[in-house]
């Protein structure tokens, strides 16, 4: 772990990882996850195949300084000083979840800027649904009300609104969507019950072991609710004609958290070429369902830059 102090005064932690000579991934997380907690399995795939990997957690995440400023932008300037702190000239952009909306602030505030290309997984460029946009979160019943009571709950007790509504949006939540029984249950639910845990995925059995210390040890209470209702809260469609970097979109299908059409949203709208990876049946934790063809499509897509 190292940290650099951001123009702000703050210490952001990161990890480091590679050649530095070779082509740089800089990883972004999703939420509520820092890198230490919750690390994405293509970050050492990625070194073993000789690329530069970095990963950092956003402000009043894991160890990066707490702040009275969080949002989708600030993460997205604290990525970009990070890249100036490292001398790093072009980094490919590697993000899922929560993290795509830092991605798509970046490219809001400083456009290709640093930007070699991008990798985005399963976040709706909108998460709220609206009269002309119907994909928000929770199969679209996440509107604009919704977030608002969140958003009360969340104030009024933040320990229940982990244990409920966050938990509404995990795979699992939604028996109506067409997936075989064995991936309608959450992760929580098959790392508590499984009878061999080596047997179950180690992002399973961390996602509960962030549960069971507690979200707000590793987390700043207030970074997480911030980041939690501005990326809830923000509409990046107008972003994303803008992006004309080489583009791999990793695509659950039919989705739990976020709609399929959400993401193929990216597919039509992108202004650069696209490389769309279905990951079919889907969740928000294809990335552990098909491991073996997001390494595939990664390094591909890597390989072919």
């Amino acid at each position: 772990m190292a940290f650099y102090t951001n123009s702000q005064g703050l210490n952001i932690s990161y990890k480091e990882a590679g050649d530095k000579n070779a082509k740089t991934v800089l990883f972004f997380d999703g939420w509520p996850a820092p890198y230490e907690e919750f690390p994405n399995r293509m970050f050492d795939v990625l070194v073993d195949k000789g690329y530069h990997c970095v990963a950092f957690d956003y402000r009043g995440y894991g160890k990066s300084s707490p702040s009275k400023y969080n949002s989708m932008a600030w993460c997205a300037l604290d990525a970009k000083e990070l890249l100036e702190h490292l001398k790093v000239d072009k980094a490919v952009f590697y993000a899922g979840s929560m993290g795509v909306h830092v991605v798509l602030a970046y490219f809001k505030a400083y456009g290709d800027q640093y930007v070699d290309s991008i990798i985005l997984f399963d976040q709706s460029p909108a998460c709220t649904s609206r009269e002309d946009w119907p994909y928000g979160r929770l199969r679209g019943k996440q509107d604009m009300k919704k977030l608002m009571d969140s958003m009360a709950k969340m104030f009024h007790n933040l320990d229940e609104f982990l244990a409920q509504d966050g938990m509404e949006s995990a795979p699992g939540a939604f028996p109506d969507i067409d997936l075989p029984p064995e991936m309608r249950m959450n992760p929580i639910e098959i790392a508590l019950t499984a009878e061999d845990k080596s047997k179950v995925p180690p992002e399973y059995m961390r996602l509960l072991g962030m549960l069971d210390k507690g979200l707000l040890s590793i987390v700043d209470q207030l970074a997480l609710m911030a980041t939690w209702f501005d990326s809830s809260y923000q509409d990046f469609r107008p972003v994303v004609p803008t992006i004309k970097v080489p583009a791999l979109i990793l695509a659950p299908n039919p989705g739990s958290v976020n709609e399929f059409e959400a993401t193929e949203y990216y597919r039509d709208n992108l202004g650069g070429p696209v490389t769309f990876v279905e990951l079919k049946p889907g969740t928000h934790f294809a990335l552990v369902e098909h491991a073996d063809l997001v390494e595939k499509s990664v390094v591909d897509f890597l390989s072919n830059l």
